[in-house]
């Protein structure tokens, strides 16, 4: 019950924490009060607003055309920033689920073992459940998963939130990360069957 406790918990800490990573990345970007698209446009309708007052002033007429080439600067800008996040986020879910798979195919393999040790000793051994719970534990960091143990033999079912299986006695799924079809610069990820 403990470690169920603890995987759910990590996994949650997990997302949150990325989530939180991401958001404050653009909180900075946008929440810069000297450097952003805000205080751009801020400028902008000061120096039209002057020159609204006085129409024929070169230098009203030159602040306007400075602030909006500042702005589209901060535009740019910002949308360089949020293209480089959104590559980050794509690399991040690149590795994560080559992560997912290693560690599928690692506890596949340990519940292999187990059934074997257990066959033969009647017991499973110590280093082999540490081993698990210890994969367990970083699978949990990655993706949200419910466990079922068998009691005898130490052997885990590992299912995704949804209920699909991820690993299943010698046997792991894969989940892959390809291009979105709607939109190439997205990674979406997609379940593959172990059959």
């Amino acid at each position: 019950f403990a470690n169920k406790q603890l995987r759910g918990s990590v996994s949650n800490w997990a997302s949150l924490n990325g989530r939180m990573e991401q958001l404050s990345d653009i909180d900075n970007m946008l929440g810069d009060e000297s450097d952003n698209v805000s205080v751009s446009i801020n400028n902008l309708f000061k120096s039209m607003a002057t020159l609204s007052a006085t129409p024929d002033d070169g230098p009203a007429r030159s602040a306007v055309f400075s602030s909006l080439g500042v702005l589209t600067q901060r535009f740019n800008d910002s949308g360089k920033r949020l293209t480089a996040l959104e590559k980050s986020t794509n690399t991040n879910i690149e590795t994560s689920v080559k992560e997912i798979n290693s560690i599928s195919d690692q506890l596949a393999e340990v519940n292999k073992q187990l059934e074997r040790v257990q066959a033969q000793n009647g017991t499973p051994p110590a280093d082999l459940l540490d081993q698990r719970d210890a994969l367990l534990e970083k699978l949990s960091e990655q993706i949200g998963i419910d466990v079922t143990e068998n009691s005898v033999s130490g052997r885990v079912d590992v299912t995704l939130q949804d209920g699909r299986p991820l690993v299943f006695g010698e046997n792991a799924s894969k989940l892959q990360a390809t291009a979105s079809e709607s939109d190439p610069d997205r990674i979406v990820v997609s379940y593959v069957d172990s059959n």
